[in-house]
């Protein structure tokens, strides 16, 4: 299977940070989707193949990132996605707060190219 066909799921409230993370990922060759809200996202991921999801802490609507993630492993039928949070409050508390809730990986806002994609590659499958 090909680059092509990792689909990522980005969860972010600004749609400039969204665009912009989707082209750099698609760049690459992955297949994007973004998603303004934690309640859209988790409907998705329900009904979507997705191999990583990028997460911002603040989102439109009800829960934030932290309260996506927590669902998202708390349904075995998705549990399994690697979740990175990318958010420009990247304190030491929200990084523990992000590892507690079920991620893998924390992004700084604003955050370079290579990180980006340094970050994704560390949590997906290795495909040829």
């Amino acid at each position: 299977m090909g680059i092509g066909a990792i689909k990522i799921l980005i969860v972010e409230d600004d749609p400039d940070t969204a665009l912009l993370t989707g082209l750099v990922l698609e760049t690459e060759g992955f297949i994007t989707h973004n998603l303004p809200s934690g309640e859209e996202a988790l409907v998705y991921l329900h009904g979507n193949q997705v191999e990583l999801v990028l997460l911002d802490l603040k989102l439109k609507g009800d829960i934030d990132g932290f309260e996506v993630c927590r669902r998202l492993r708390a349904n075995d039928a998705i549990a399994f996605i690697p979740v990175i949070f990318f958010t420009a409050n990247s304190t030491p508390e929200n990084r523990k707060l992000g590892r507690e809730a079920g991620g893998q990986g924390f992004l700084a806002k604003p955050f370079g190219y290579e990180q980006l994609l340094s970050e994704v590659r560390k949590l997906l499958p290795l495909r040829a």
